[in-house]
Formats: C-alpha cells, structure tokens, sequence
C-alpha cells in the first residue's frame, strides 16, 4: 500500500468539501504577517549578540529536526524583529521540487530563536486561524500544486519568493470548523501511523525469520 498516496487523497478530500469551498476566500498575503530570516555574514556596527537560528535543514515537512543548532550574531536592537513566537509558521523558500511547501509549526523549543532568510516566517491572527490550520492548507496536495506552479525551477530545484507566498489563496472557515478539520487529519494520521508500526512489526519479524527459513530450504526440508 503507497501510504502516502493514500494520505495525500485523503487530505485532498478533505480540503475539497462542500462546507470548505463555500467559505470566504483570502490571498495569504492578506491575513499573515510574512517575514524571511536573517541573512548571515552581515556586517554589524553596535552591541551584537549571539542567538540560535534555524537553517533550512532543520525546517522538515511537518516537523523540527533540532539535532543540530548553530547560532549568529546579531544586533541586540534586532533581537525583538527576528524572535520567533510560539505558534509562528515556518516555510522554506526552496528545495527539491516536491518539497516545496514544506513547513511545521514553532512550539518555543529553543528560548529565543531566530531564524535564516531562507525561511519564512508567517503569523497570523490567532482569532481568526489557527496556524495548524494554515499548515494543513499549505501542505495540502492543492497548496504544494500551487507552490510547484508559481515556483521558480531550476534542473531538479525550485524556490517561491514572497510576493508569491503572499499570493496563495487561503480559504476561511470559522474555528470551529477549522478544528473539526484538524481533528479529521490528526484521525488519519494515527490511523495511518499506527499501521506503520505493524507494518515494521511485522516486516521485522520476516526478516528475523528469513534465516531459518533459507537454511530449511537449503537442506530441503521446506
């Protein structure tokens, strides 16, 4: 079974519903704060200090890799414009092509962290949206659709810029429906995971077996 096949039509389902489609529509632009990161090896003149920063290879489809966390200097009068808060939604600019889109949300994991200008930061109005939410809608088969047409393509790489991030389409359920949205995904998602756990379990118990069974079958006992 193509797990992800799977999950990428439900997702698609999902997001192509009758009540989702009958909500108002705004470009992202116009409901999120969208920032790009610091750009390193600047040059500084004043008091610096040094913060933890995000590269893009921390920023993963759906989740933080923080193995590895290297920190930049900055302006100490910078430090409120680039601090990350909790709830901000990451995106990288770039990558592979069907990478595009590919974020997660900030849970405040490292005290004052910034991020690279190959990262976006988007911020919205927690009144309005919730940012898992956005992260659903952006990481949908239509929203990396959208990415990987209005890109900028190179031989097996592509970017979006903001003007274009600014561009995408954002429909705008109530809350209520938006959380009855997230808790279909979060549904899927363990089901799903939970079938990839036997699915390990189980090839893990063939392989464990495999030797027996060869060794059987070169004697000619099988």
């Amino acid at each position: 079974m193509n797990i992800s096949f799977f999950l990428a039509a439900y997702t698609n389902a999902i997001f192509s519903n009758d009540e989702l489609l009958k909500s108002p529509t705004y470009l992202l632009g116009d409901i999120a704060e969208i920032r790009s990161g610091i750009t390193l090896g600047r040059p500084l003149t004043g008091k610096t200090v040094s913060l933890p920063y995000l590269r893009v290879a921390n920023v993963q489809d759906g989740y933080l890799d923080l193995s590895i966390i290297k920190e930049v200097s900055l302006l100490e009068s910078e430090v409120d414009k680039w601090k990350l808060k909790f709830g901000d939604l990451l995106l990288t600019e770039g990558g592979d092509l069907d990478k595009l889109g590919r974020g997660t949300i900030w849970r405040g994991q490292i005290k004052n962290c910034i991020h690279q200008n190959h990262i976006f930061r988007l911020r919205v109005n927690t009144n309005e949206f919730y940012p898992e939410f956005l992260a659903a809608v952006i990481g949908s088969p239509t929203g990396k659709t959208y990415f990987q047409a209005a890109s900028k393509q190179t031989t097996n790489l592509a970017s979006i810029n903001q003007r274009q991030l600014k561009a995408f389409p954002v429909f705008k359920p109530s809350l209520p429906a938006q959380k009855r949205i997230l808790n279909k995904l979060e549904h899927i998602r363990s089901k799903i995971d939970d079938f990839r756990t036997l699915q390990s379990q189980t090839t893990a118990k063939i392989d464990a077996l495999l030797p027996s069974i060869l060794d059987k079958a070169f004697k000619g006992e099988l």
